[in-house]
């Protein structure tokens, strides 16, 4: 027995002696058997807690599945795969999707202990190894990651079966991550108190930040949702380069988020924030490599109800149409097509009563290829003056393309402005309706 368990704890190659009495596949056969007999009493599906060693942390529900998959281990005298069942290990922990990790596992059964590491080596971020020491019905044991212990795990064996994992568990964790960022999605406002102002002008300033969801490539190649952090100095020029990526720390008390400027982004200098979400408030402080701290505390704007405005809508539907035009960047000789298209839409508060918002979406070749058209959807932001209209409108960054920023005056049916690149280029553009 203890043999054949070693095969299975090393994952190498077991060869053994062709002394002729039976066939290879026979050999192989009842090998596989006592290692199926081994991990048999192990299988299944694993709930209970975490425990994490940070004491603002939350009590978290955990889930282990224990599933085998065989594996070529080696080649036999006739040069024939050997194959064994390998342990492997799904981890789920509610709240934190980034720690759903797949693990190889090693199993002692004259001790119960079980070793799982992560498949993807010592050079893998979040959850590194656990160690268990299983019953017949439970489990606990110590999750590590590449720093040390991060928290106990206590465990209740629930299911004697638990389905092998496919490709739809990324599907599953990158939806349980929207949900869980959906709750910080929204525009929060309020001032922010330098702690050492050296001007006058930096003692308070309006600030605003904007937290979204965009799906992103991660290093591996595959794709799954971010939240997002846009930032703006409330009458500033909006520099289109301060978006951020967002730690967002649900299962702590109180939830956290932190976030920090790219230092090789377009921005003059870096930033970063850390902060802590109480019911609809965002408290947190704000600072910058130049020695800039100031203290904030912000207010979630409240989107769910929206004036009525029977003059906006009127506006609105005046001046929605198709502007086209050309728009030539600075340093360029030729100009290049482009199409802004605004629309009127309508919509409905709570109580019945029926609000008009201004949307526009923008056309143009992708990387100067008339063939291959970019489609994206701005947000707009629309200022009446007495005989024309200023408006703004902001395509915040995405996997299919950079951020900008547009600057416009609607000057009876023609739109003339600047288109303001993530990176700093620029570009002169007209449209007409």
């Amino acid at each position: 027995m203890k043999f054949f368990l070693l095969c299975s704890l090393i994952f190498s190659g077991c060869a053994f002696k062709d002394d002729g009495s039976a066939s290879n596949n026979a050999r192989e056969q009842r090998d596989r058997d006592n290692l199926n007999k081994i991990f048999a009493p192990v299988l299944g599906t694993y709930e209970g807690q975490f425990t994490g060693n940070d004491p603002s942390q939350k009590v978290l529900n955990a889930k282990i599945g224990l599933y085998t998959q065989e594996e070529k281990v080696g080649t036999d005298p006739n040069g024939e795969d050997i194959v064994r069942p390998v342990l492997f290990a799904k981890l789920e922990i509610d709240l934190i999707p980034d720690y759903d990790t797949f693990l190889r596992g090693k199993y002692f059964p004259e001790t119960g202990e079980l070793t799982l590491t992560n498949i993807k080596g010592k050079d893998s971020v979040g959850i590194q190894s656990i160690r268990l020491v299983l019953s017949a019905t439970q489990g606990a044991g110590d999750l590590q990651s590449v720093g040390g212990s991060i928290g106990k795990l206590n465990l209740v064996k629930t299911n004697a079966a638990y389905q092998a994992p496919t490709q739809g568990d990324l599907y599953d964790r990158n939806e349980r991550l929207r949900k869980i960022y959906t709750k910080a999605i929204g525009e929060y406002r309020g001032k922010m108190f330098a702690r050492n102002p050296t001007k006058p002008q930096e003692a308070f300033k309006e600030i605003l930040l904007k937290f979204y969801i965009r799906d992103l490539k991660t290093t591996d190649g595959s794709v799954r949702p971010f939240l997002i952090a846009y930032y703006e100095i409330v009458g500033e020029p909006i520099d289109i380069g301060r978006t951020m990526v967002v730690q967002y720390r649900t299962e702590k008390t109180p939830e956290e988020v932190s976030m920090a400027s790219d230092p090789s982004g377009p921005m003059s200098y870096q930033i970063s924030i850390s902060a802590v979400i109480k019911e609809n408030l965002l408290i947190g402080t704000l600072s910058n490599q130049q020695g800039y701290i100031a203290d904030f505390k912000l207010s979630k704007k409240d989107e769910s109800y929206h004036n009525p405005n029977p003059a906006e809508a009127s506006r609105f539907r005046l001046i929605s149409g198709r502007y086209v035009g050309t728009y030539k960047k600075n340093g360029e000789a030729n100009a290049t097509k482009i199409i802004f298209t605004l629309t009127t839409d309508e919509l409905k508060n709570s109580d019945g009563s029926v609000y008009s918002v201004l949307r526009a979406t923008s056309i143009t070749p992708n990387d100067g290829d008339l063939s291959q058209r970019q489609q994206r959807e701005l947000e707009v932001k629309y200022l009446p003056l007495q005989d024309s209209a200023k408006i703004e409108m902001l395509a915040l960054p995405e996997s299919a393309g950079k951020g900008f920023k547009i600057t416009a005056v609607l000057n009876k049916s023609t739109l003339s402005g600047v288109i303001s690149y993530q990176g700093g280029d620029t570009a002169n553009f007209t449209a007409k309706k």
